[in-house]
């Protein structure tokens, strides 16, 4: 399921992505939107969608910036990680939430 949040002039302003297993695949926010609740809201609703499809779990790859917007809401890290980005490695924490 692909999610978007629109601002009131339709203009997408944050969008996220899960599938059936409670994968969430992305989760972006327009930098001049954050703080509002946008991604709290998607990652409501990408929780709705993965418990009408059966999904017992909800998992991440999530960056260091994102590792506490995550662990507010109830996730834990299940491993870091580091990813190659083209020639760039980086940090990224596998996260798991129990639906």
């Amino acid at each position: 399921a692909f999610l978007v949040a629109e601002n009131p002039a339709g203009e997408i302003v944050g969008v996220s992505s899960v599938n059936d297993r409670g994968y969430l695949h992305s989760m972006f926010v327009d930098y001049r939107y954050q703080g509002m609740g946008i991604a709290s809201a998607l990652l409501e609703r990408a929780r709705q969608y993965a418990v009408c499809a059966g999904a017992k779990e909800m998992t991440s790859e999530v960056s260091i910036t994102a590792r506490p917007f995550f662990e507010s809401r109830g996730f834990q890290v299940e491993k870091e990680q580091e990813v190659m980005v083209g020639t760039i490695s980086m940090k990224n924490y596998f996260m798991k939430r129990r639906l």
